[in-house]
């Protein structure tokens, strides 16, 4: 599935790059970078951030999203959160 990227992301002027399986390295001017990903356990789908590709989990969901989609706007919004405020 390619990425979808959203457009407050896009308005900031970020960029994400893959960095692994499920895994993409974000960068944005006057932010942190920061890694998102997501993992799928039983036909459900969990949301992370790290500060690296291997790295612990910043901050995650629990495995509660039907889709993979669902759970990549989860790890932006993590992102978000985390990094942006």
């Amino acid at each position: 599935m390619e990425l979808s990227i959203p457009a407050w992301f896009k308005y900031r002027q970020g960029v994400a790059e893959p960095a692994g399986d499920r895994c993409y390295k974000l960068t944005a001017p006057l932010a942190d970078e920061v890694y998102i990903r997501i993992r799928e356990k039983d036909g459900t789908w969990q949301a992370a951030i790290s500060e690296a590709a291997d790295g612990l989990d910043l901050r995650s969901t629990e495995f509660n999203f039907a889709s993979e989609r669902d759970a990549w706007t989860a790890a932006f919004d993590l992102y978000r959160v985390e990094k942006l405020n």
